[in-house]
């Protein structure tokens, strides 16, 4: 009995420890993009798209924009975009924070990014728009057009 129930335990260990590679799809290409707004060249964002193995491609990386002269950073928590030849739209979600004010306290919001535009040959442009949660941000920041340029990496637009 005590031996049986050794082995039920040992197997039910050693399944629950496996996982599944199909679950956790690996980077196939990479890039880096540094895209700017045309109105604004000091908000910019840093994109990073990873090229999945399960044919999905998913970005991150952060978007800086300036604030009545205070810098306001958005870090991206997930995202993904949708790649049709040179169009790309990209979605993704995160909070943006205030600098902290005189007693310390950070303002933040989560939000959501979408920009829709063409990345051929190294070079993008095209719009976005963001949209924060939390009611009081919204309608911070208009929405507006980008430029940007591939840093690094190869494989994910054309």
């Amino acid at each position: 009995m005590r031996f049986t129930l050794c082995v039920i335990t040992a197997f039910l260990f050693l399944v629950s420890c496996d996982t599944d590679p199909a679950s956790s799809p690996s980077v196939v290409n990479s890039e880096t993009w540094v895209v700017a707004d045309t109105d604004d060249s000091s908000s910019t964002a840093d994109l990073v798209f990873d090229s999945l193995s399960n044919g999905t491609v998913s970005v991150g990386g952060k978007w800086v924009y300036s604030f009545y002269g205070n810098e306001v950073t958005c870090k991206f928590l997930s995202g993904s975009a949708a790649i049709n030849g040179t169009s790309v739209s990209i979605q993704v979600t995160g909070t943006a924070s205030y600098p902290p004010d005189s007693s310390g306290a950070i303002e933040a919001s989560p939000f959501v990014l979408s920009m829709t535009g063409v990345f051929s040959s190294g070079t993008a442009q095209g719009t976005w728009t963001i949209s924060f949660t939390k009611a009081s941000w919204d309608g911070w920041v208009a929405d507006g057009s980008f430029t940007g340029t591939c840093q690094k990496g190869s494989g994910v637009t054309r």
